[in-house]
């Protein structure tokens, strides 16, 4: 829609920060930009950016108005795809956060699975924690999010929610990989390696530590498991990741993925969610159903 261009202007310079930087995105004038700013802030009769040395900031006024922004192109995003839909396009592009341990293996064989029968329905998958999930939806910059123990949160709609355990997981000739089974406890003689302390899982694992009075030596620290992985693949190292996230650890990547033994406190949900209200694309509908037909299937009863 033409008039939805000037909204995209006017976003643009709150994602980059100034119009220069808008204008660079858009392959337009910063001129053209500015005065297209201009005239809505006139017509408002607020102003929506505050110009300081660092760049536009967003004001109280702003931030209400590239709210309503962001709602208009969900919004008209979603009826753009059922018109697709009705005259049998079935096209659309879905926007998804999720939590590590589900971006490595499960949501791109998801993916792979639903374009088999909508190849016309493209995507785009972000990592984060579950906070910065929160924010995601509530910006309005994706339809999905398949986050790990999220808060509740009555803006929040969950599809979902599948219990997930924790595994320990380590190089195959490791001295814990002989054991029948494996307690935290175990693990603590050895160098841990583990997700930086914003995401849930970690959280969940320093409480359980915290109740066994233990301080392990944390030898490694980083934001992405595949770090991780590749760390306790050549040392005696351990790491932790649920079960959604160790499913492809077969014979060939030299590692092992073991569950801990009754670690109720590391037992974590894995829960599917939407920003209630929200109208979603019908293909964001079929692949939430999808999503939620496999979690399903893979649940875990206590």
């Amino acid at each position: 829609m033409r008039q939805m261009r000037i909204w995209r202007y006017l976003d643009e310079i709150a994602r980059s920060g100034s119009v220069r930087n808008a204008a660079e995105r858009l392959n337009v004038t910063p001129s053209a930009i500015l005065r297209r700013l201009q005239d809505v802030e006139e017509d408002l009769g607020e102003v929506i950016f505050e110009r300081t040395a660092h760049g536009m900031i967003l004001t109280t006024a702003g931030e209400l108005f590239i709210s309503w922004i962001r709602r208009q192109e969900a919004e008209l995003d979603a009826v753009r795809s059922q018109i697709d839909d009705i005259s049998g396009l079935k096209c659309g592009h879905i926007r998804l956060v999720c939590s590590q341990a589900a971006a490595e293996d499960f949501i791109p064989r998801k993916i792979e699975e639903f374009q088999r029968t909508h190849q016309d329905v493209s995507f785009s998958v972000h990592t984060a924690s579950h906070d910065e999930a929160t924010r995601l939806l509530q910006h309005y910059e994706a339809e999905l999010a398949l986050v790990i123990a999220p808060q509740h949160r009555q803006d929040l709609k969950l599809h979902i929610s599948v219990g997930q355990p924790m595994s320990v997981v380590m190089r195959r000739d490791h001295p814990l990989a002989a054991k029948r089974t494996i307690s935290l406890r175990d693990c603590i003689t050895h160098p841990f390696a583990l997700l930086s302390a914003s995401f849930s899982g970690r959280a969940r694992l320093d409480r359980a530590l915290a109740k066994l009075e233990a301080k392990p030596a944390i030898a490694l620290e980083a934001n992405a498991f595949e770090v991780l992985k590749s760390y306790v693949l050549h040392s005696d190292a351990v790491t932790f990741q649920l079960m959604i996230g160790v499913e492809t650890l077969g014979p060939n990547t030299g590692l092992i993925a073991k569950p801990l033994l009754n670690e109720e406190d590391l037992y974590a949900p894995l829960a599917l969610l939407q920003l209630r209200g929200r109208t979603l694309s019908p293909a964001a509908i079929r692949f939430a159903n999808l999503l939620a037909r496999d979690l399903d299937a893979m649940r875990i009863t206590s």
